[in-house]
């Protein structure tokens, strides 16, 4: 039983910018959030795996989300109330074209400035034009710590560029995320393959 699950559609839109716009998925046995066979797709300003108190009872499915041949993705995004939040579990992209990832909280809170949930990863695999974070005010997605060592993991990318995100540090990029040094979680990012990455940046040329 999944949370909520599209395939095969076009021009799909969860959630949005907007006050209350946004969707909250609590649980899903094996996700609470599956995507794929689609073209167009903007996800924002949902809450992906969250505690609906601090005694509730955390999913225990296979993933947090799952989005999967894809054409044309925009995750977040850098207007106001953009952002997504994905707490549980670790999340997954795979086998997607052109996909934007910008100013969305994993494993912090809507504020990007405290560690919460239990986040494992975010997992990407075989997209070819993938960009996560920008230079632009209100870009920087911000990763909490992951678990053994890895908030971000890429593999057999082509032509991905990772700039301008925050790593276990706030949207400010000078201070710790509070409530990391109670984990024995690190931040880290894994990149396994692929061609044309660009880490840093943007790059000029030069």
């Amino acid at each position: 039983e999944e949370g909520l699950t599209i395939f095969s559609a076009q021009e799909i839109v969860i959630g949005g910018s907007h006050p209350n716009a946004g969707n909250t998925f609590h649980h899903g046995w094996m996700f609470y959030l599956a995507v794929w066979d689609l073209s167009n797709l903007v996800v924002q300003g949902n809450r992906i795996g969250p505690p609906l108190s601090p005694d509730s009872t955390p999913n225990w499915g296979f993933s947090g989300s799952y989005i999967d041949t894809v054409d044309g993705a925009l995750i977040g995004g850098r207007l106001p109330g953009a952002a997504n939040q994905f707490l549980d579990q670790w999340h997954d992209i795979s086998y997607s074209s052109d996909v934007r990832i910008e100013g969305n909280r994993f494993g912090t809170d809507a504020e990007g400035t405290e560690r919460i949930g239990d986040f494992e990863r975010l997992t990407i695999v075989g997209v070819k034009g993938l960009e996560i974070g920008c230079s632009l005010p209100g870009c920087a997605n911000v990763f909490g710590a992951g678990y053994n060592g890895t908030s971000l993991e890429i593999s057999d990318c082509i032509e991905a560029r990772i700039y301008g995100n925050r790593f276990d540090v706030d949207t400010s990029g000078t201070k710790p995320l509070t409530g990391s040094e109670d984990s024995w979680h690190s931040p880290g990012v894994s990149i396994n393959g692929g061609q044309f990455i660009e880490f840093g940046g943007p790059f000029d040329g030069q």
